[in-house]
């Protein structure tokens, strides 16, 4: 019997040992294969606007942060006459584009604009921005939210970063193109709505109706999002350009809890709040099991051709390494929601003194939906974690998450060329976003959307969008405006 054992503890010995040696032997191959492709880049394929250099866009964009074009979630609380200003200060500075390319608009507050291309046989392109931003708190500020101040080789202010700088360098790029009399390679258009940092309902959704209507279909969509991530992940020195293919769903749920209330010195536990706790805590403590989409999957793959040799066997290996994959990505915080739907309590109610033990208690969930979930699966789950039948769930606000584009298209070849272009260093790759964007409202008029900021930043940087001293460096106001002169006149 024990020499049955040793020569099944053998067997299984040799089994793992071959399988290292395959999967080593595999690494080494498809890393080698594609450092080699890396290499392979021409002159030819250099971009000819890499050394663009103008002060143009950074002026202008540094006037454009003064209007204080802040949307919020109900309209009337929105001052639609700083669009007004807005939208004047834009035709001052670009007045070429608004004169032979402005194109008409349906809906008010928003703009289009049209620049026909030399092959008109082929599908527009549409880039897309908006014009609105989210409130700044002034006393968290070291400089002026809204006056755009130049330091250290850095715009200050809000919309700097999220997102005038693209409105700005796309224009820009227009502008420029017209000065020249030079025509994009297709027609291009541009689209710029007015309130998608509080829904997009009357911004994007009202455009991409009108281009529907009007039978309008495009090649692509690029709208803001990833960006050239520096120090992405430990290990891999190159920058990350991280462009999003989809976008994770949003989901509030309300879980409320009606029992008798009373005094608090003759209390009965547990109390309505107290349930509500209890299921609070259990969720917390029990989040969806981890799932590895389409995009994160090519996400782990395109990381592990540039990675170390160890973490590059990890990657570049999914068929087999996928539950420790699952288990490293589970134990960080960003990292974690890129594999799972989370579900975060962000809001509770009791009653309204101190005294007093409510009669009703209410909690709000947030939860970002992977896709292939939905509110009915999540709802579901949540059932079963709290297993409390006297708690409603109740559906307040859901979007379901965006159809994920595919990457074996000549758009998103085109799109990672231009990247490679303007920023020669970085490794491209796909990626869920977190985040919604306007690019979710516009799948009625296109297959091939894209979510990408070309901007090149470290992750403190990127940290304060929609925070205090939000920012744009120079260089990375130039980098825009080259990158759109490319694909604008290559695609």
């Amino acid at each position: 019997m024990g020499a049955m054992n040793l020569i099944l503890f053998l067997t299984l010995l040799l089994i793992i040992v071959l399988i290292l040696i395959i999967i080593s032997i595999r690494t080494l191959t498809i890393q080698r294969k594609f450092k080699k492709q890396a290499n392979s880049v021409t002159k030819e394929q250099s971009n000819k606007y890499i050394n663009y250099d103008s002060e143009e866009p950074i002026n202008i964009l540094t006037g454009a942060i003064k209007y204080k074009t802040i949307s919020y979630k109900d309209p009337s609380l929105t001052d639609w006459k700083e669009f007004d200003k807005f939208h004047d200060y834009l035709k001052e500075s670009f007045p070429l584009t608004f004169e032979k390319l402005s194109y008409p608009c349906d809906s008010p507050n928003n703009l289009i604009f049209k620049f026909e291309g030399q092959d008109k046989s082929v599908k527009p392109l549409l880039l897309i921005a908006h014009q609105d931003v989210v409130p700044a708190n002034e006393a968290g500020w070291d400089t002026p939210p809204f006056e755009g101040i130049k330091k250290d080789g850095y715009l200050y202010g809000r919309g700097s970063f999220d997102v005038k700088i693209l409105v700005i360098s796309i224009l820009q790029s227009f502008e420029e193109l017209l000065r020249k009399n030079e025509k994009p390679a297709r027609t291009v258009f541009s689209a710029f709505g007015c309130d998608e940092e509080s829904s997009g309902d009357n911004g994007a959704t009202k455009i991409s109706e009108q281009f529907e209507k009007e039978g309008i279909n495009f090649e692509m969509v690029l709208d803001e999002g990833g960006a050239v991530a520096e120090d992405y992940i430990k290990g891999i020195d190159k920058p990350i350009t991280a462009i999003g293919i989809a976008e994770k769903g949003y989901l509030d749920l309300k879980l409320t809890r009606v029992k008798n209330g009373g005094h608090s010195s003759t209390p009965n536990f547990p109390t309505a709040m107290g349930e509500i706790a209890s299921a609070i805590e259990k969720i917390e403590k029990n989040q969806m099991k981890p799932r590895i989409t389409k995009p994160i999957k090519d996400l782990i793959h395109n990381l592990g051709l540039s990675a170390p040799f160890g973490m590059g066997v990890l990657f570049l290996n999914q068929g087999l390494t996928s539950p420790i994959i699952k288990k490293a990505f589970s134990g960080g915080q960003t990292t974690s929601a890129l594999i799972r739907t989370t579900i975060t309590p962000t809001m509770m109610s009791g009653s309204n003194a101190a005294n007093i033990i409510a009669k009703e208690s209410w909690a709000l969930l947030n939860c970002r939906v992977l896709p292939g979930d939905s509110d009915e699966v999540i709802i579901k789950y949540i059932k079963k974690i709290i297993n409390n039948d006297n708690i409603k769930i109740t559906v307040v606000n859901y979007k379901e998450p965006s159809p994920i584009s595919t990457i074996n298209t000549e758009a998103w070849n085109t799109l990672k060329n231009t990247i490679k272009r303007t920023f020669p260093d970085s490794i491209t790759t796909s990626f869920l976003m977190m985040g919604g964007t306007d690019a979710k409202h516009y799948h009625n008029v296109c297959d091939n959307i894209y979510r990408f900021e070309p901007c090149q930043m470290n992750q403190s940087e990127i940290a304060k969008m929609h925070n205090d001293n939000e920012r744009m460096s120079f260089d990375n106001i130039h980098n825009a405006t080259k990158f759109y002169l490319d694909l604008i006149t290559t695609f």
